[in-house]
């Protein structure tokens, strides 16, 4: 094994001291001051893991800490298991090694050479603030065990909670696919923990890339303490014939007991849910947070059921299905009326249980928006009704009225000439088309409809002659039989 005694680079600086009036022995000593690496060339690693040993050693004591920096010219290749090597005054006689570990490639590429590049030193003692060191030339030998299959980091020792604990367990292949390497991952106790992730692929390109996977615990809902489940990792599928069915190691994983297990009822979502006037539907889920002792039953109902209804008047939860979400179906209805959007709530009843824990127990309420239709033009037509009122001087009057309706705007008139008279209690007639007749006007909205039979409008009406007589009164006009 040799040895090599570095010498600091030239670079004007004895010169320069001896130009400030050093005296010769401070000028020896900083050309003694030099830092020793050994073995510098003959070294090798392996893509199996083989590594080698660099040793580093001052020639005599600092002042200062001296730190020199140390990195791999090619990481594919190789790593250096420490970034710098660091001597103090108290510890500068004592040699520090540097070990070199060959990095696997994944591909058939031969001996490939690279470098321990050691960066100039860095210290505040003259003598070694800026000594040059010397590099190190490696060999990373080709593997010789170079194998189609996957590796998988953190196999056991895994802990995840019942609280939602996570852990995580990372895969990569150990040599590089001509075609993509899909690994199926799954939970064999999907009740105790999860895997955040289906499957992982991987391509010729990021083949050696670890992928991570998070696994999540899942409450049962019982003390049960702590129990053990994996995550199964299927055989990998590629068409790449080294791929094909490849076994890859499970992952064995603890649950924690939960340490906040409460009996409750989950409801979501509670808000931002739209039904519509054309019987658009919408849903939410319930689940029980605690496994109940007996059959746990919420009453649902609609706070306005004229614009929408639960498909379910209750749901019940037991012992075995406490955990599974149910579904409960809302549909929204045409209350009659043209009044827009309108919000409503599905009330949640006290829940019904033998369990004490759950008996009586409220869940959240569901709150929605009805949306109005816009349809409104499926009512134009012709309507026809009465009115009645009172003229000024002469009593009660009343007779038919004509609506048209034209999307949802109304404009009433008298049926026609000579056939829509104003008829007086005190006998006097008033005739539309009449030239005595000043006006007659009719305000109203189209007001409701009954299911898809009946619309009804009302409004108000005045009328004036040219004598001066006033009458005023309502109107109604139905429809029926649309």
């Amino acid at each position: 094994m040799s040895s090599h005694s570095l010498r600091r680079r030239p670079s004007g600086r004895t010169t320069l001291r001896k130009t400030l009036g050093m005296e010769p022995m401070e000028q020896r000593r900083l050309l003694s001051a030099n830092v020793t690496v050994s073995p510098t060339r003959g070294l090798n690693t392996s893509e199996d893991g083989g590594y080698a040993i660099v040793r580093f050693a001052l020639t005599q004591q600092p002042t200062a800490d001296v730190t020199i920096p140390v990195s791999s010219s090619d990481t594919t290749e190789g790593q250096a298991n420490v970034a710098q090597l660091v001597f103090t005054p108290a510890t500068w006689n004592v040699v520090q090694q540097v070990r070199v570990t060959g990095l696997p490639d994944g591909v058939r590429d031969g001996n490939q050479v690279y470098q321990l590049v050691t960066g100039d030193c860095v210290s505040t003692d003259p003598q070694y603030g800026g000594l040059a060191v010397r590099d190190c030339t490696l060999t990373n030998r080709d593997s010789r065990t170079l194998v189609a299959g996957a590796t998988v980091r953190r196999t056991v020792g895994l802990r995840t909670t019942e609280d939602g604990g996570t852990d995580v367990f990372t895969v990569k292949l150990n040599y590089r696919p001509t075609a993509d390497v899909s690994i199926v991952i799954a939970s064999d106790n999907p009740a105790e923990g999860t895997a955040n992730v289906g499957q992982l692929i991987f391509t010729p390109d990021n083949y050696n890339v670890p992928q991570t996977v998070t696994i999540t615990g899942q409450p049962d809902g019982v003390r049960d303490g702590t129990r053990t489940y994996r995550i199964v990792t299927g055989a990998t599928v590629s068409t790449d014939p080294l791929y094909m069915g490849l076994a890859v190691s499970n992952v064995t994983v603890r649950n924690i007991d939960s340490k906040i297990l409460v009996a409750g009822i989950r409801v979501t979502p509670t808000s931002s849910l739209r039904t519509s006037e054309l019987g658009a539907a919408t849903a939410f889920a319930m689940v029980l947070r605690y496994r109940p002792s007996g059959d746990v039953t919420v009453p649902l109902a609609s706070s306005n059921p004229a614009v929408g209804v639960p498909g379910v008047d209750s749901v019940t939860f037991t012992p075995a299905d406490w955990n599974v979400p149910q579904v409960v179906t809302v549909t929204g209805r045409d209350d009659g009326l043209f009044n827009g959007n309108v919000r409503y709530r599905i009330v949640t009843g006290a829940a019904v249980s033998s369990d004490p824990l759950y008996s009586a127990r409220n869940a959240a309420d569901v709150s929605i928006v009805n949306v109005h239709r816009t349809d409104v033009g499926r009512y134009d037509g012709i309507y026809t009704g009465t009115y009645f009122g009172t003229v000024s001087g002469n009593g009660p009057i009343n007779g038919p009225v004509q609506a048209e309706v034209r999307g949802g705007v109304i404009t009433v008139t008298l049926p026609g000439t000579g056939d829509g008279t104003l008829a007086t209690g005190g006998g006097v007639d008033f005739s539309v088309s009449s030239g005595s007749v000043q006006g007659a006007v009719f305000t109203g909205r189209l007001a409701s409809k009954t299911g898809t039979t009946t619309v009804s409008g009302a409004g108000t009406w005045t009328y004036r002659d040219l004598s001066g007589v006033t009458a005023n009164g309502r109107w109604t006009v139905l429809r029926t039989g649309l």
